[in-house]
């Protein structure tokens, strides 16, 4: 079993990936996995390839990433709508028992909306 307090060295990580990972001050294994796959991808220069890698050397040790519940957009996080963005993350505080899928994103979109024109009237 590894310890989490370890440095993200041990690992053994691909070297880029390492380095990029350091340079975002992402030192130790909890610090690593205490992201989301969305924090690894907003990372400078961090891309899926990267975060495939870390996701299956964490594997290896059975650790895994902080769960998102967006997982399915992360992947294509850079080719998504700001709208949808926004929905997404509308959706994961708005999950609960006894609520429909098509009622919950009804209402995440209505976030969304929400969102959208506050963004647009953020000078007034």
């Amino acid at each position: 079993m590894i310890d989490i307090n370890e440095s993200i060295k041990k690992l053994n990580l691909l070297t880029r990936t390492e380095n990029n990972l350091m340079a975002n001050d992402v030192l130790k294994i909890k610090d690593l996995i205490s992201k989301s796959e969305i924090d690894i991808l907003k990372m400078n220069d961090m891309g899926r390839k990267s975060l495939k890698h870390i996701k299956e050397c964490l594997e290896e040790h059975n650790l895994k990433l902080k769960t998102s519940y967006i997982t399915k957009e992360v992947i294509n996080y850079k080719n998504i709508y700001l709208r949808d963005w926004f929905a997404g993350l509308a959706m994961e505080g708005i999950i609960y028992e006894g609520v429909t899928p098509e009622q919950t994103a009804k209402a995440a979109y209505r976030m969304a909306d929400a969102m959208m024109k506050a963004r647009e009237n953020k000078d007034e």
